[in-house]
């Protein structure tokens, strides 16, 4: 795999992110996830005098301001760098769609020191359908930059699932590709991965990866992936590996070593020429690849016995991956494919199959009976308690959650056999000592589907009640998007909610996630009875940061309604309303 090929490197870093669907207003997931474990694991794999290099240079390159943005969104950035001090009032001096750029630039410079320091960084975000605006304009910003010589990043998303935001980023990309291939011509060479039970190794001549302080770059040559997916076929676009599911695409990005500098995604976009789109696609698993899986899995030798049994599962499947998986385990768990130990073989009836099978192109439809067929109520409970905690979770909090929300036993010794459990059937995966997350979205799907849709979203605003009571102040702050998320639609009407929706949109705001701090804000709104509610004019704080929002989204008939609610009201001294008179006059300009 590309992962294993790169960590083959001394300093070579794979990272890893995804874009959760229950957490999609929270800015900058994915990198968070993948810049955090950047951030815990560079001492270790530089040793200790390229870290103290990698420190130096970070500290070098990144100013107050920069630092200061970066450690919102990556807690564990103080590991490589503390924030500096800078002037507070510096920083509300800079207009907000400036400090967007900023803040982009300084995630900009941060990756080229990384860049620098391992070699190759190949950072991996899964799921872009998902991913919030401000996330898809950096990733932009990164794969138009001229200076990352070692860098690649690898995306996926289904390409029937392609939002209007994603849709703008890959014409961009699109555009700038053509823009460069109009001036200079690449030429493609396919080739075939060995297939499954192939004694043929991957041969690393179609894809080198190049040493640290070479002048050589990413390979573009075009690729064949073995089939995988659902019904369609899977598309690549700029910089990306397909995952499991349906339609994906993929982005692979050729770099320059010419310096330059650029503060925004639009002059990036504008002035680079050094983009390079390949597009690749991955349709679904034929008969003959279904075979092979099945002669490897079950021991065969005899093509003549496994094809039988492959048409049957590749016709029930229609070829997906994830399907398949979960169809042999379904088939397995009835005793439909069951191991002979007296002939020390892997048995089947292709009749009683054949009846007990299904055709369908749903996975969520049969995973989630396997789930109600195999899980005990107190596994359904802990793993509905999961889908609401994000992409991935910390055991102390599905234990705070799972406890707090369930009847029965709930003692810490259940808890550790149900995740032992889970992890062992293949619901859960277990990242570290005390990390958990879905093993596929399919299978997070399904366990949301046991409950009706209502009853669902009563849970999470139930477990968001939890976490937002026994959480200490450092842990709300760390998990402040996803407790809004979940209590966003809550029928309380208090200001102890408002409150948490408007730390949500500051932050948000601080990080210049406009599109979220609307969101948040416009939810606190909501939540209030009137204007002048709650201590400190909060009705006021609110309309001010989504006024403020919307006009940096371009939104200048909502923020103008925004702000003269604020200035009609007479309970609002005058003092409070000159910020509402600033962002109007702002809309002039």
């Amino acid at each position: 795999s590309i992962q294993q090929d790169v960590e083959r490197s001394p300093s070579g870093v794979y990272l890893q992110g995804k874009f959760d669907l229950s957490v999609q207003k929270e800015p900058y997931t994915a990198f968070a996830t993948a810049l955090g474990d950047l951030c815990c694991r560079a001492s270790d794999i530089l040793g200790r005098a390229a870290f103290e290099r990698f420190q130096e240079e970070t500290i070098k390159n990144l100013d107050s301001l920069e630092l200061h943005l970066l450690h919102g969104i990556i807690p564990s950035m103080g590991l490589i760098a503390p924030e500096k001090e800078f002037r507070a009032d510096f920083r509300s001096s800079i207009k907000m769609g400036d400090q967007k750029n900023r803040l982009h630039y300084g995630f900009l410079k941060f990756i080229r020191v990384a860049s620098a320091a391992f070699c190759p960084l190949v950072i991996f975000l899964d799921d872009l359908q998902r991913a919030d605006v401000s996330s898809l304009e950096l990733i932009k910003v990164l794969i138009s930059d001229q200076v990352h010589t070692n860098l690649m990043i690898i995306g996926t998303y289904r390409s029937n699932e392609v939002n209007a935001n994603l849709s703008t980023m890959i014409q961009d990309l699109r555009t700038q590709s053509n823009r460069k291939s109009s001036t200079e011509q690449f030429s493609t060479e396919q080739f075939q991965l060995p297939g499954r039970g192939s004694k043929e190794r991957f041969s690393t001549d179609k894809f080198q990866l190049p040493v640290r302080g070479s002048k050589e770059r990413f390979p573009t040559e075009k690729f064949q992936l073995p089939g995988r997916g659902s019904k369609e076929r899977f598309s690549t676009e700029k910089f990306l590996l397909p995952v499991e599911g349906s339609r994906r695409q993929l982005l692979l990005p050729k770099r320059s070593s010419t310096s330059t500098l650029m503060v925004s995604s639009e002059e990036i976009l504008a002035t680079s020429n050094f983009l390079t789109l390949t597009e690749l696609s991955l349709g679904n698993l034929t008969v003959k690849d279904v075979r092979q899986i099945t002669m490897d899995l079950l021991s065969l030798t005899d093509e003549s016995i496994a094809t039988p049994l492959a048409q049957i599962l590749q016709r029930r499947t229609l070829g997906n991956p994830n399907f398949l998986k979960t169809l042999i385990n379904v088939l397995h768990d009835d005793n439909l494919l069951s191991f002979n130990v007296g002939t020390m073989q892997w048995t089947w009836d292709l009749d009683e199959i054949e009846k007990s099978s299904f055709a369908t192109d749903n996975v969520v439809d049969l995973t989630r009976g396997a789930i109600q067929r195999n899980a005990s109520e107190e596994m359904k409970q802990l793993l509905l308690c999961v889908a609401c905690l994000g992409n991935i979770c910390e055991e102390k909090y599905i234990g705070l959650v799972w406890q707090k929300s369930s009847a029965g036993d709930t003692s810490e010794s259940l808890l550790q056999q149900l995740l032992k459990q889970a992890v062992k059937q293949m619901f859960l995966e277990q990242i570290g000592t005390s990390q958990f997350r879905y093993c596929h979205d399919a299978v997070k799907e399904a366990v949301i589907s046991l409950i009706p849709q209502d009853e669902f979203d009563a849970l999470r605003q139930r477990i968001g009640g939890i976490l937002f009571e026994e959480l200490t102040e450092e842990e709300l702050e760390a998990m402040l998007f996803l407790v809004a998320d979940l209590l966003h639609n809550s029928d309380r009407m208090d200001s102890k909610l408002s409150q948490l929706l408007l730390r949500a949109a500051e932050k948000a705001k601080g990080v210049s996630a406009f599109s979220s701090a609307s969101f948040y804000a416009s939810y606190g709104i909501k939540r209030m009875q009137n204007m002048c509610q709650g201590d400190g004019h909060l009705g006021v704080k609110l309309h001010s940061i989504a006024a403020e929002a919307e006009r940096c989204l371009g939104n200048l008939t909502q923020a103008k309604l925004l702000c003269e609610a604020i200035i009609g009201q007479n309970c609002v001294p005058n003092i409070e309303k000159m910020q509402a008179h600033k962002i109007l006059i702002d809309m002039l300009w």
